[in-house]
């Protein structure tokens, strides 16, 4: 179900197995600081209401590349609400523009939680098949 839309991304929630999907799109290429971080609140609004065990970004479109400044605050703000929410694993389609996805992997590594619990995928299959090991099946 999608729960959230604009140029830069579109937000969808999946209830069993509880599975937030965010899809970014070449238009970030546009995004500033400042849109990046007024997006903030309402990513964590939706995380906290519909409180996912599992994260798929799929950032194949991504071309923001974010700042130092933006890093840390993603470390100071982000991640600790979204390890108090004990989101299981967070799986991240990696961008094509080499200096965005290192930009989100510089961040992810400056929080160790969120690290550990982080993985790397070229596609969004591989990432959905790490995210949903170990589900149980239904018939």
């Amino acid at each position: 179900m999608k729960i959230y839309s604009d140029e830069w991304s579109t937000r969808s929630i999946k209830k069993n197995p509880s599975l937030m999907y965010v899809v970014a799109y070449p238009s970030t290429i546009r995004l500033n600081d400042e849109d990046f971080l007024a997006g903030a609140p309402g990513f964590l609004n939706d995380l906290r209401k519909h409180d996912p065990r599992y994260i798929l970004l799929n950032l194949r479109g991504f071309q923001y590349t974010i700042v130092p400044e933006v890093q840390d605050w993603l470390v100071e703000n982000f991640f600790p609400f979204a390890k108090s929410l004990q989101v299981e694993k967070i799986a991240i389609v990696t961008s094509l523009d080499a200096l965005s996805h290192l930009s989100v992997e510089q961040a992810v590594d400056e929080d160790e939680a969120t690290k550990n619990i982080t993985k790397y995928f070229e596609g969004e299959k591989a990432a959905r098949h790490w995210l949903l090991e170990n589900q149980p099946v239904r018939v």
